[in-house]
């Protein structure tokens, strides 16, 4: 995931709470499964039209399990 999301890899040593609204929803992916609940509170707008983007990217590129959570 740090391919993708460069900034966290520079931030291990904080802890997630600590993160800006964003950077937690980043948080919530992983491996085989990426969750995203409530996605779009805290994000500034570009940053939801980009993840919004990526979403669709993820099962046709990676084949993980995108769950959606309003």
């Amino acid at each position: 995931m740090f391919s993708i999301f460069l900034v966290l890899k520079s931030m291990l040593h904080r802890c997630g709470g600590d993160l800006s609204g964003g950077r937690q929803q980043r948080l919530v992916i992983g491996p085989e499964l990426f969750v995203f609940d409530e996605w779009t509170d805290g994000i500034q707008p570009n940053l939801v039209h980009e993840i919004g983007n990526f979403i669709p990217s993820l099962k046709r590129e990676l084949g993980v399990t995108v769950l959606l959570v309003k």
